[in-house]
C-alpha cells in the first residue's frame, strides 16, 4: 500500500477481515433472497447468505486461527527453554528487539495508557530472554495507524511499565514508528548506530514470518524468538465452535497471512 493512503489500513482491516466481510455478505445475500423475483437470483442469494453464515462460524472458532497459522503461515519453532543460552551464543545474538503489538489509550487505574494484551505477552518473554542471556533489550513501537487519538507511544508504555515493576527500561526505544516495516528500518537504524546487526527478534509466531521478512530486508541477521504459538485450548471440540477469542486469533492470523502476502508481491516487484 502507498505510504500516503497508509491510514486507510484501519478501515480497510475492519472490512475485510472477520467479522466484517462475513456480515457484509450475509446482509448481501439476505437483500438478494428477499428482494429478488427470478428464481436464479432468489438461489444465488440464499446460497451466499448460507456460505458466508458458515465463514463467519469458521472465522470465530479457535480451531481456525489454529489451522491457519500452523498451514498458511508456518511460523519458525519455538526456542527451547533449556537451550536460550546455548542458541544465542551459537548464533551470536547481540541484543533483543520486542515489537510493539498495540496499546491501550487509557488506563484509569493508571492515569495513562498501558500495553495491549499482546505488547504485554512480547514484552515478558523479550525481557525472560534478556534476564537469560544478560543482553541488551530493545522495543520498537510508535503511535500505530489505528490509535492516532492514543498520546503515548507504545515505546513508552513499555519503558514506563517496565520501571513500575523495578526493571530497567529498554536500552534501545523506538518510539515513531507506525507499523511492522517501520519498525524494521527505525530499528535497524538505530542499531547498527552500534554495531549491532545479529538480533533476536521477539513477536507473536503469527506475526514471526512477516517480522522476518521486514527486518532481513534491512541488512539485520536475525534469531526468530517467537512467543504465543496458538494451541488447543478446550476439549470435545469447543475450539471449533464460535467464541470471542476465536474470532480475535483468526483475525490476527487473517491479518497475518494477508500482511505476508501482500509482502512479498511487494518485494518481488
Amino acid at each position: 500500500m502507498l505510504t500516503e493512503y497508509a491510514f486507510l489500513k484501519p478501515w480497510l482491516s475492519a472490512l475485510v477481515l472477520p467479522p466484517g466481510l462475513p456480515l457484509l455478505l450475509i446482509f448481501a445475500g439476505y437483500l438478494l433472497a428477499v428482494r429478488s423475483e427470478r428464481i436464479i437470483w432468489l438461489a444465488l442469494g440464499k446460497m451466499i447468505f448460507l456460505i458466508s453464515f458458515v465463514a463467519l462460524w469458521m472465522f470465530c472458532s479457535h480451531g481456525t486461527a489454529m489451522f491457519l497459522e500452523r498451514v498458511a503461515l508456518r511460523p519458525p519453532l519455538a526456542i527451547e527453554p533449556q537451550a536460550v543460552t546455548q542458541t544465542f551464543k551459537l548464533e551470536q545474538v547481540q541484543a533483543i528487539v520486542v515489537l510493539g503489538g498495540g496499546q491501550h489509550s487509557a488506563s484509569r487505574e493508571y492515569g495513562k495508557g498501558g500495553l495491549s494484551e499482546s505488547s504485554a505477552q512480547r514484552l515478558h518473554y523479550g525481557v525472560t530472554l534478556a534476564k537469560q542471556t544478560g543482553l541488551p533489550l530493545a522495543f520498537s513501537g510508535g503511535v500505530g495507524w489505528a490509535s492516532a487519538d492514543t498520546p503515548d507511544s507504545e515505546a513508552a508504555a513499555a519503558s514506563r511499565w517496565l520501571v513500575q515493576i523495578g526493571l530497567q527500561p529498554p536500552r534501545y526505544l523506538d518510539a515513531q514508528s507506525k507499523d511492522t516495516a517501520g519498525n524494521a528500518k527505525a530499528m535497524a537504524a538505530l542499531l547498527k548506530k552500534d554495531g549491532i546487526t545479529r538480533i533476536a527478534l521477539v513477536t507473536h509466531a503469527s506475526h514471526m514470518p512477516r517480522a522476518l521478512k521486514e527486518f532481513e530486508a534491512n541488512d539485520l541477521k536475525i534469531l526468530p524468538a517467537p512467543t504465543h504459538f496458538l494451541e488447543a485450548e478446550n476439549g470435545m471440540g469447543l475450539d471449533w465452535f464460535p467464541s470471542g477469542t476465536g474470532l480475535r486469533n483468526t483475525r490476527r492470523v487473517m491479518h497475518e497471512i494477508l500482511g505476508l502476502a501482500m509482502l512479498r508481491r511487494a518485494q518481488a516487484s
